[in-house]
C-alpha cells in the first residue's frame, strides 16, 4: 500500500494541478472576453476618452490574471515537489553552537509555494490608481434623465408663465 502510495501520488498531483490550471485558465479567458464584449458594445465606444479608460481597465485585468495564473502555477509546482520528494527525503545539516540549520530536499518546493502564495496575495492586493470617467461624459441613460428633468423644468416654466 505505501509503495502504491508514492508512485501514485506524482502523478495525482500532476493531473489535479493541470486540471485545476486548465479550468482557471478557462476562467480568467472568458472574464477577459466578456469584458470586451461589454465595453466594445458600448453606445460610449465611439468616445476616445472612453476607449483609453476601457483599454487601462483591460490591461489592469489581463495583468491580474497573469499574476493569478503564475501564483497558483508555482503553488502547484511547489506542492508537487514537496510530495515528489517525501519518496527519498535526504537531508543536509549544519550546525554551530547557537545555531542549527537543516536542509531537506522539499526544501524547494516550500519556497515555490510561499512564491506562490506571495503573487496570488500580491495580485489581489495590487489596486490600480486611474482617473474617473469625466461627468462631462455622460451615459445615455444620464442623458435622457437630464432632458425628462429639463423638459419638467420647462413645464413649470411654461405653466407659470400663462398664469
Amino acid at each position: 500500500m505505501n509503495d502504491n502510495w508514492k508512485t501514485m501520488i506524482p502523478w495525482f498531483m500532476t493531473v489535479i494541478s493541470t486540471i485545476a490550471l486548465i479550468l482557471l485558465a478557462i476562467f480568467l479567458y472568458n472574464n477577459i472576453e466578456w469584458f470586451k464584449t461589454q465595453a466594445v458594445g458600448s453606445e460610449e465606444w465611439q468616445v476616445p476618452l472612453f476607449q483609453m479608460h476601457i483599454h487601462h481597465l483591460h490591461l489592469s485585468m489581463i495583468k491580474r490574471s497573469v499574476g493569478l495564473f503564475s501564483g497558483f502555477s508555482a503553488l502547484f509546482i511547489g506542492m508537487a515537489v514537496c510530495f515528489y520528494s517525501m519518496k527519498q527525503q535526504s537531508t543536509m545539516d549544519l550546525k554551530s553552537a547557537n545555531l542549527s540549520v537543516v536542509l531537506a530536499t522539499s526544501s524547494p518546493g516550500i519556497i515555490a509555494m510561499v512564491l506562490g502564495c506571495y503573487l496570488i496575495t500580491a495580485t489581489i492586493d495590487s489596486k490600480d490608481d486611474f482617473p474617473g470617467y469625466p461627468a462631462s461624459q455622460q451615459t445615455s441613460t444620464d442623458k435622457s434623465e437630464s432632458l425628462t428633468s429639463a423638459q419638467e423644468k420647462a413645464r413649470k416654466l411654461l405653466e407659470e408663465s400663462q398664469q
